[in-house]
């Protein structure tokens, strides 16, 4: 027996004229379920309503992004996620049907470099850096000084679920971000999140995704390194420490009788993962010579180089293609 249709009115109050794409699916069927009445799914009245397994959004118009689009068509949603979309796609009969008539539905749209639902100022997760790190400072005491470094620091770790920026992404079409601290020469460990509204475990669809590296001193970072040269000879010299190290872990677990057990750095195990499991590492670069130095470093770290900001990459759109780098373009 089919299950009741919804109106486009209370689409469009559910989504504001917007469906969410499948990243954000769940929240999208949890808003679905909660405005329907209890009863019309066969619940005893005060009984929480059980998601189906289908719903089956038609009669709308539907921008499939790349291809055509779709001026009268149904999109079928199976478990969470979006399992077919066109003009003449069968409707389960076990399906909640939406009439969307008079609603576009289309993408969801993704914010590859954000710092969203973090602490803006980075006091938590720098914080959490900082307990972690074997001196309980932002830097060690020892002769391996490492200033405003913190590759151990986990976006998905840190999310504030009551970071008001998610409603304003969401409403403008953003289903989906991948959020990354923005501070420090190392920032930490990106994730990619959901913007549904859940709780902050639930928004995150993968973690780690990628390390971040900043050109340029923090606020409240004095001394070493201070200029561009510095900061280069830094993480040259901070990635050939997590080489060392990761060399020397692999060296004692594989015969570790006469030899001295390596000290763990919190700090270089990430780089050494970054650098092993290929992980995307940003480095910045806006004007063409910030550009060919961002794919230099990255080639000297042995990364896998994501160059960020870019405004002025159509300057070295050859030299980009050439080292297959991937770009994102600051809007």
């Amino acid at each position: 027996m089919r299950q009741p249709s919804i109106s486009a009115e209370t689409v469009r109050v559910i989504l504001g004229c917007r469906v969410l794409r499948p990243l954000a699916a769940s929240a999208l069927l949890a808003m679905l379920a909660a405005a329907l009445p209890a009863t019309a799914a066969g619940q005893a009245p005060g009984d929480v309503p059980q998601p189906p397994p289908y719903y089956a959004i038609t009669n709308a118009r539907i921008v499939t992004g790349a291809g055509p689009v779709i001026e009268e068509g149904t999109v079928v949603i199976a478990n969470g996620l979006i399992a077919a979309v066109g003009a003449g796609v069968a409707v389960p009969p076990e399906a909640w049907v939406i009439d969307g008539e008079g609603l576009t539905v289309y993408p969801g749209l993704f914010d590859a470099l954000t710092d969203l639902g973090l602490p803006e100022d980075g006091a938590q997760a720098g914080a959490q850096a900082r307990a972690a790190a074997p001196s309980g400072g932002s830097q060690s005491d020892g002769p391996e000084d490492r200033p405003a470094t913190f590759p151990a620091r986990a976006a998905a770790e840190a999310l504030a679920t009551d970071d008001a920026r998610i409603e304003t992404w969401r409403e403008g079409g953003y289903t989906t971000v991948m959020t990354i601290p923005n501070d420090g020469f190392v920032t930490g460990q990106g994730a990619v999140i959901a913007l549904g509204e859940v709780e902050a475990r639930e928004m995150v669809v993968r973690a780690p995704v990628a390390l971040r590296l900043n050109l340029r001193a923090s606020r409240g970072n004095r001394g070493y390194p201070g200029s561009l040269f510095g900061v280069l000879a830094y993480l040259n010299q901070l990635f050939l420490d997590a080489d060392r190290q990761t060399r020397a872990l692999a060296a004692d677990q594989a015969r570790p009788a006469g030899l001295e057990r390596p000290a763990y750095d919190p700090t270089l195990e990430p780089l050494g993962r970054a650098v092993s499991e290929r992980w995307p590492v940003l480095i910045p670069g806006d004007e063409p010579r910030e550009i060919l130095r961002a794919l230099q470093l990255g080639d000297a770290l042995g990364v896998r180089t994501v160059v960020y900001g870019a405004q002025g990459g159509y300057e070295v759109a050859a030299q980009l293609a050439a080292a297959r780098a991937p770009v994102l373009v600051n809007l």
